[in-house]
C-alpha cells in the first residue's frame, strides 16, 4: 500500500476537512477515500452515507468534485489495508 496526502485546494470553511493522510492501492483509490473513511462512498459526484442506506446523502464536510483534489504519494505502508491515518478538520 502507498501512503498519500490528499488535500483540497478550494476555499475551506469552518466545520470542513481540508486534508487527510491515507493508505491506498493507488491514486484513484486515495481520491475516492473520504476523511471519515468507512462511513461514506463516492458515487455520481456525491458522497453517500453507507450507514443509512443507498438513498441517504451524507457528509457535506468534504469536497464533492474529487477531481480537484491534490494527491501526493508520501511513502509506502507495511499494511495491506486501506485506511485514513490522520485527518485535518477545521472545527468552528
Amino acid at each position: 500500500m502507498n501512503i498519500y496526502l490528499v488535500k483540497r485546494i478550494d476555499s475551506v470553511s469552518y466545520d470542513e476537512y481540508d486534508s487527510f493522510i491515507c493508505t491506498a492501492k493507488n491514486e484513484i483509490s486515495a481520491r475516492k477515500t473520504h476523511p471519515c473513511f468507512t462511513f461514506y462512498e463516492h458515487r455520481n459526484n456525491r458522497w453517500f452515507d453507507t450507514r443509512a442506506g443507498n438513498n441517504a446523502i451524507g457528509c457535506n464536510y468534504w469536497i464533492n468534485d474529487i477531481e480537484t483534489l491534490v494527491i501526493e504519494n508520501i511513502g509506502i505502508s507495511q499494511s495491506e489495508n486501506e485506511c485514513v491515518i490522520l485527518a485535518s478538520y477545521n472545527a468552528g
